[in-house]
């Protein structure tokens, strides 16, 4: 994972793969399983071309030929990483984010769609990054205390501390602990550093205490049950 914007270009189109229930992040890796045909050969023509992809979510994920009205409006420009083509045709396509972007255009190829995309460049002056250590600090401590008591979590901890950049910092979580797609829509979504850590934060204390709410409730039903009806729960 990096924390480096890596591209100049301002305008540009390029193949695009729409998501079911999945959204990309800049400088993070993400895996896929590519099934639709046009989405397959959008993949390979990025593989063909030395192209980026675009990996944008789609509004309704049942949606099975999603056009442009059908997609976010804002995704992200990724670079492929590893391609295996399965036995039943299906792509595991490997993936690691670039930048965020915004759709202008949309063609319908005779293969595959492309869209014309207007790079968000991020806008982080030092002084910024000075000035927000402290929701930073807030916002890795609230995931902190969402891992307590969960093993699994301790890693996602470790490298969301190790992290200098707001941006990244927001992303890296939303990509990484949210559950819902549609929060981490609305994290990407968001250009605006200082507001995306704020977002990220209420979001992560709200399914938190979700979560919360969810636990004590299955504690109570244990413990409302007959031992043998435990031993099945």
């Amino acid at each position: 994972m990096t924390d480096i914007f890596e591209s100049d270009l301002d305008l540009f189109e390029i193949p695009v793969i729409p998501l079911k229930g999945s959204v990309a992040f800049p400088s993070i890796p993400i895996s896929l399983s590519i099934e639709r045909e046009r989405s397959i050969a959008s993949c390979e023509e990025a593989v063909s071309s030395g192209t980026m992809i675009f990996l944008v979510a789609q509004k309704d994920p049942m949606k099975d030929e999603p056009k442009k009205s059908d997609l976010f409006p804002i995704g992200c420009a990724a670079r492929i990483k590893q391609s295996i083509k399965t036995p039943d045709g299906d792509v595991r396509l490997l993936a690691e984010g670039v930048f965020r972007g915004r759709i202008v255009g949309f063609s319908h190829g005779e293969k595959c769609d492309f869209v014309k995309v207007s790079a968000i460049r991020p806008d982080l002056s030092e002084e910024m990054r000075i000035r927000l250590k402290p929701a930073m600090f807030a916002l890795v401590s609230l995931l902190g205390k969402r891992a307590a008591g969960k093993a699994h979590m301790q890693d996602t901890v470790q490298i969301a501390s190790a992290l200098s950049s707001p941006d990244l910092l927001a992303d890296y979580i939303a990509a990484s602990v949210f559950v819902r797609w549609e929060d981490k829509q609305e994290i990407l979504e968001e250009t605006d550093p200082e507001k995306r850590l704020s977002l990220a934060y209420s979001l992560l204390l709200e399914e938190s205490e979700a979560l919360d709410t969810e636990e004590e409730i299955a504690a109570r039903v244990r413990e409302s049950m007959g031992d043998s009806q435990r031993e099945h729960y």
